[in-house]
C-alpha cells in the first residue's frame, strides 16, 4: 500500500550527465504510474540548472526567500539562554549577512557573542562552506557572505553587519540616552550651542552633548558610559559597524547602574 505521507527528496545537482539522462527516463515512468494509481509517494528532485522533466512541474526557488522566512528560521536556532539583546542582534545579523544561505542562518545563531559582534572570524572558520552563486533575496541580488568574505568583500561584508546592528543596537543606545537625561535632568540645560543646532528640549540633547554638560558631576565610569556610547552611536550614523569593545564596556557599565 502507497504511503500518502511520503516525500523522497533527491539531491541529483552534482550528477553527470549519464546519470540525469538515467533519472529522466525514470521520472517520466514514474509519473505515468502515478497518474494510473492517482496517489502514492511524492519525489521532489533536485536537478542541476537547465535540467527538466517533460510532464513535472518547475519549482524555481530564485526570489522566494524573504526576510520573514528566514528571520523565523533564525529565531527557531538561536539559544535561549542568551540575553534578549544578543538573541535579537543574533537573528538580526544572520537575516542580514547570510540571506538565503539558510544553513549558514542556523549555525551563525549558535555561536559566540564575539562571532555575533564581528562576525569575519565565524567566516574565515568557515571558508570552505562558500558557494559562487547569485541569488535573490527578497528583491534584490544577494551573494553567499563566506564567498565574498573569500574575494575580499569586506565593505559588502560590513554594510550587512552594520545593517544588523542599526536595528537592533541604535534603540538600545537611545534607551540608555533618555534615562541619562531622566537621571541627570535637574542639571541640563539647553544653552546658546544647542539653540543654534536646533535643540529646544532637554529630551533632544546627543550624548556628546550630555557628557559635556554632566562632566564636572558624574562618577569616572558613568561619564565612560556615555562615551562609549556616544562612539558606537557616531559610527551607526556614519554607516559602520561598532566597535565590540565599546559595546562590552557599554554593557558592562549600564549592568552596574541599574
Amino acid at each position: 500500500m502507497a504511503n500518502l505521507d511520503c516525500l523522497l527528496i533527491i539531491d541529483a545537482c552534482d550528477l553527470c550527465a549519464a546519470d540525469l539522462e538515467a533519472w529522466n527516463v525514470f521520472l517520466g515512468r514514474f509519473r505515468r504510474e502515478w497518474e494510473l494509481a492517482g496517489d502514492g509517494l511524492a519525489i521532489l528532485f533536485l536537478g542541476p540548472t537547465g535540467f527538466a522533466v517533460k510532464g513535472f512541474t518547475q519549482i524555481d526557488w530564485a526570489g522566494r526567500t524573504k526576510r520573514i522566512d528566514v528571520m523565523i528560521w533564525a529565531e527557531f536556532h538561536v539559544p535561549s539562554g542568551r540575553s534578549v539583546l544578543f538573541q535579537d542582534l543574533a537573528v538580526n545579523l544572520a537575516v542580514e549577512l547570510c540571506g538565503w544561505r539558510l544553513d549558514l542562518v542556523a549555525d551563525l545563531v549558535t555561536q559566540r557573542e564575539e562571532d555575533i559582534l564581528a562576525p569575519q572570524g565565524w567566516l574565515r572558520r568557515n571558508a570552505d562552506l562558500g558557494i559562487n552563486f547569485e541569488g535573490n533575496y527578497g528583491t534584490r541580488v544577494f551573494h553567499c557572505p563566506v564567498h565574498l568574505h573569500s574575494l575580499g568583500e569586506t565593505k559588502e561584508i560590513a554594510l550587512r553587519t552594520w545593517r544588523a546592528q542599526l536595528s537592533t543596537l541604535f534603540p538600545w543606545i537611545e534607551e540608555h540616552r533618555l534615562r541619562i537625561i531622566d537621571r541627570y535632568r535637574k542639571l541640563l540645560r539647553i544653552d546658546d550651542h544647542l539653540r543654534k543646532l536646533q535643540v529646544n528640549e532637554v529630551e533632544n540633547i546627543e550624548l556628546g552633548a550630555l557628557r559635556h554638560q554632566l562632566r564636572s558631576h558624574l562618577p569616572r565610569s558613568e561619564l565612560e558610559h556615555i562615551e562609549v556610547l556616544a562612539m558606537m552611536r557616531n559610527d551607526l550614523a556614519h554607516r559602520k559597524p561598532i566597535e565590540p569593545q565599546h559595546f562590552r564596556r557599554a554593557l558592562d557599565i549600564s549592568n552596574t547602574l541599574r
